[in-house]
C-alpha cells in the first residue's frame, strides 16, 4: 500500500461540490492500516495517535476526507478516500491554526 502525502493542488483536487458532512456510517475504506503507514514526519510533530475521527467530509460523489484529530486543538490528520476506487488516495496535515492565523490555544 503505497503512502502518498498531497501537496496542495492534488488535495484542492479532491474539493467537489456539493460538500456535504458525514454523520453516520462506517467508511467505505479501512484507512487505518494506511494511517499507520503514514511516516511520522508527516504529522509534523502533532499527536494524533489516539485515532479518534472529528470529522468526515464528503466531497461530490468521488472523495470523503476523514479529520483525524491531533492533541493540538484545531489541528487535523486528513485522509482522503477515493469512493470510486474504494481507495486511500492520500493524506495532508491540516493546520488550521497556521491556516486562519488562530493563535495556538
Amino acid at each position: 500500500m503505497d503512502v502518498t502525502l498531497l501537496d496542495e493542488p492534488r488535495w484542492k483536487s479532491t474539493f467537489i461540490e456539493p460538500i456535504e458532512r458525514v454523520t453516520e456510517g462506517d467508511p467505505i475504506v479501512d484507512f487505518w492500516p494506511y494511517f499507520d503507514r503514514i511516516p511520522a514526519q508527516d504529522f509534523a510533530s502533532h499527536d494524533c495517535s489516539a485515532g479518534e475521527v472529528e470529522y468526515v467530509y464528503r466531497m461530490g460523489e468521488r472523495f470523503e476526507h476523514v479529520l483525524v484529530r491531533s492533541t493540538t486543538p484545531n489541528v487535523f490528520l486528513a485522509i482522503v478516500l477515493d469512493l470510486h476506487q474504494r481507495s486511500v488516495f492520500g493524506h495532508r496535515l491540516m493546520n488550521f491554526n497556521e491556516v486562519y492565523g488562530i493563535d495556538t490555544p
